[in-house]
């Protein structure tokens, strides 16, 4: 398993989070990077909770705004820009059928459909626990 974050602060976490999970080092690398940089693999499975918030909705708790980067939290415009990166990138790095797991805003199910389209996904979008569509699954035809 292949793990890419671009803030240095939390490469950290994700190693603790691997030994508390009794994760061998031989499973797994992580990598300082932005999105695919530095990456030369193929992947069946890539799982992305990108910031994807729209700073114009102004709807994110004080608290998360105080404990949280503002790069981890929103993606600009719509807060499309790391997703549509994502998207646009990930057929380079998925294998035939592999599938892209994205976490995102109710208000970008349309764009999101409309990107994996236009870059050869399938894209379904499913729903949290609240009713909210909050992910999608987009598999590369």
């Amino acid at each position: 398993v292949d793990f890419s974050e671009i803030d240095a602060r939390l490469l950290p976490t994700i190693r603790k989070n691997l030994e508390e999970n009794n994760i061998s080092e031989d499973r797994y690398n992580i990598f300082h990077t932005s999105l695919f940089g530095g990456l030369t693999g193929k992947y069946d499975f890539i799982l992305s909770n990108p910031p994807y918030i729209d700073p114009s909705l102004n709807r994110t708790e004080e608290s998360v705004r105080k404990h949280e980067p503002y790069v981890a939290l929103f993606g600009g415009e719509k807060g499309m820009e790391v997703i549509t990166e994502i998207i646009n990138q990930t057929s380079s790095y998925i294998e035939p059928t592999g599938q892209l797991w994205l976490e995102h805003e109710p208000e970008q199910s349309a764009l999101i459909m409309e990107l994996g389209h236009k870059n050869n996904f399938s894209v379904t979008t499913h729903k949290d626990q609240y009713g909210i569509e909050r992910y999608s699954i987009l598999v590369l035809q």
